[in-house]
């Protein structure tokens, strides 16, 4: 059926509501039935949680310990347990608030016993895990983010707040809203990048944990889980550090709807209406100014009217998840009244033929669109009898030995560093900047194994040039952080060794030509000289070509992944023929073009490195790169001066078929 076949004329079968009771109690008996399908095959009673396939799919706890296939879990089923957790017992409370069923109750504590299990089974204090794996019952990987964040947090302090719960479990949610809270201010530093550690205690190279210096739709996760630890607890301290946040995050979410819409196309997922209007909600809920609740509500109704652009887009596909997550985000304060074509969205998307036939997520986010339409007056109240489910009898949560997460290292012996491009002399300001992209360097916990630079580190290639990069070298050098230099078309070798014979070229591998190899245990990079003064699009002699072709073979030979890294991009340097087939080559890293861009479908895959000191587009993204060596995955990603800067966000994410060979 099409989204748009229903008319605002024909909705109402009842004057004060959308639905009749007949399409009320079926689609409420639709989602419940499909909802106790999947937990026949799709539900763990060790881990009390919800998996996006089926049990016997998922990986084996040993996989799971070793990060196969990734350290976040994707692809697996265990990626989004909490997401749904959090979501589903939401749903349990408005539907307890409207009917009064008591066969609620057992569902939203074992619910509730989901989301205690992914805060607490792993032993990490103060970390949320997106599943468990039920063979163990303790098992998870290591990387999380802050959307399974969110709804664990508004899940348990909704459920804190519900008669539903007991005062024996009020007791454990406060703890485990305090115990996040504290971690929190802990590591959400300028150190860890504004975000939380991963559960090893090292930092998420993804991007997935930042929780400060985030887009506007993310802005008040952090207010939202000190606000939450507040109301849980009357703690002053943890009131102190929502007030000192409050209002800005409430001032960043307000500015979501005048961002171009490209831009929101692009770093706003469906989904992230749903969880903004989470966060905000909790934060309303709360706040007891009136002025700053009044904005709260306001940015609630921009998001509400907002999220509708999706719609259209979605028309094609029918996504019955993606359509919830809109109908959440319009439903869950009542104060949110819809519009007449939001009206009709929502009918059909709660009228659709394939209602139960929506994937786990699905069904659980259906469920909590229909109990927020049922709560705002826009469907009758189901009276169907909701299905009682094993009664779980209640225990407290074991005391917790929390581990002691390791210290960060003082260097991070799987993180690579690539910069290129300061041209220092071609302008007063490109030393100044050089210096910035140093000190950032220099201030990262741990610090890089190495630093690559790409060339041109001269705008002419005179001594007097090199000689202003001498103090930020040897700052470099005072860190112990080695680093290799390519030649780039305004560098001149014979000058920049005479300057700094100290990175010269790494013996005679072909002669005349500043080539080597950085072999790291889980990745080899080919370091080329593309250098050549009468090609200013870059050159590679036979020689070099060769010796390419040799040093590929032996990778592929090892079955070892690397990386080719130049100044100049492939495309003008004949040597396509050299990759093909060539299964152990994973990207050309390349700078000259001074813009970040991961070029995925080209042959060879390219990624561009941002300049030091000039942007290609005249926005402030001058910076660097960061190449994390994860054991199963890479992840290449661009660094920027301002923190704010939300096209530094992009990541370039290799997916290894098989871990790289230990050393």
């Amino acid at each position: 059926m099409g989204l748009y076949l229903l008319t605002c004329g024909t909705l109402c079968a009842a004057e004060e509501f959308l639905f009749t009771q007949e399409q009320s109690d079926t689609a409420c008996a639709t989602l419940l039935e499909a909802l106790d399908g999947y937990r026949q095959t799709h539900y763990s009673p060790e881990t009390h949680l919800l998996y996006s396939t089926p049990l016997e799919r998922l990986p084996s706890a040993e996989m799971v310990r070793d990060l196969d296939p990734n350290p976040v879990g994707y692809g697996t089923g265990m990626e989004d347990c909490t997401m749904y957790a959090g979501t589903l017992l939401v749903a349990w409370i408005e539907l307890f608030d409207l009917t009064g069923e008591e066969s609620l109750r057992a569902r939203a504590y074992d619910t509730y016993l989901g989301l205690r299990a992914v805060g607490t089974a792993h032993g990490v204090r103060g970390f949320v895990s997106r599943g468990i794996c039920p063979e163990d019952a303790a098992s998870t990987y290591i990387t999380s983010s802050r959307d399974q964040y969110t709804h664990y947090v508004e899940g348990l302090w909704r459920y804190c707040r519900s008669p539903l719960c007991d005062d024996v479990t009020r007791g454990e949610i406060r703890g485990l809203l305090c115990d996040l809270a504290d971690t929190m201010e802990a590591q959400i530093t300028p150190e860890n990048d504004y975000g939380f550690l991963r559960a090893d205690g090292s930092k998420d190279p993804r991007g997935l944990h930042k929780m400060w210096h985030v887009y506007a739709h993310e802005a008040a996760r952090l207010p939202m889980i000190y606000a939450a630890a507040w109301d849980v607890s009357g703690s002053a301290k943890y009131r102190a550090l929502y007030e000192r946040i409050a209002a800005e995050a409430i001032d960043q979410s307000l500015t979501l709807n005048s961002r171009p819409r490209q831009e929101v196309n692009a770093w706003v997922p469906t989904y992230s209406f749903y969880q903004m209007q989470c966060s905000l909600d909790v934060m309303h809920r709360v706040e007891n100014d009136t002025p700053l609740k009044t904005r709260m509500l306001r940015a609630m109704k921009a998001t509400k009217d907002f999220a509708s652009i999706r719609f259209p887009g979605l028309v094609k596909n029918q996504n019955l998840q993606q359509f919830a997550d809109i109908h959440i985000a319009q439903l869950l304060s009542p104060a949110l009244v819809l519009t007449g074509e939001q009206k009709t969205h929502l009918v059909n998307t709660l009228t659709h033929r394939n209602l139960r036939h929506a994937s786990v997520s699905g069904t659980c986010h259906l469920l909590r669109a229909y109990a927020h339409a049922c709560r705002n007056g826009y469907m009758p109240v189901p009276k169907v009898k909701i299905p009682e489910v094993a009664k779980i009898h209640p225990g407290a949560l074991t005391p917790t030995s929390w581990k002691t997460l390791p210290p960060q290292p003082e260097v991070d012996e799987n993180l690579v560093v690539f910069l290129g491009d300061a041209y220092l002399g071609a302008e007063a300001g490109n030393i100044e900047k050089f210096q910035n992209a140093a000190r950032l360097i220099l201030d990262l916990r741990p610090r890089p194994a190495m630093i690559v630079f790409t060339g041109n580190l001269a705008a002419h290639g005179t001594e007097s040039e090199y000689e202003l990069a001498k103090p930020v070298l040897r700052q470099f050098a005072d860190a112990k952080i080695p680093v290799r230099f390519l030649l780039g078309d305004a560098d001149r070798r014979e000058v920049l060794f005479r300057v700094f014979p100290e990175y010269g070229p790494p013996g005679t591998l072909v002669p005349g030509r500043n080539v080597g190899v950085f072999e790291h245990p889980r990745a080899d990079f080919l370091l080329l000289d593309t250098a050549a003064k009468e090609a200013s699009e870059g050159a590679l002699d036979d020689g070099q070509k060769k010796w390419l072709g040799d040093r590929l073979q032996e990778c592929a030979a090892a079955e070892k992944p690397c990386f080719i890294v130049s100044h100049h991009p492939p495309q003008h340097l004949g040597v396509t023929e050299l990759l093909v087939g060539n299964t152990g080559f994973l990207a050309w890293i390349h700078a000259h073009e001074h813009r970040w861009a991961d070029r995925a479908r080209d042959l060879p895959r390219t990624l561009g490195l941002q300049s030091v000191a000039y942007s290609a587009d005249g926005e402030p993204h001058e910076g660097f790169c960061m190449l994390k060596l994860d054991k199963w995955e890479f992840v290449f990603r661009p660094v920027t001066y301002d923190q704010d800067d939300v096209w530094a966000r992009r990541v370039a994410v290799f997916r290894l078929n098989s871990r790289p060979p230990e050393k």
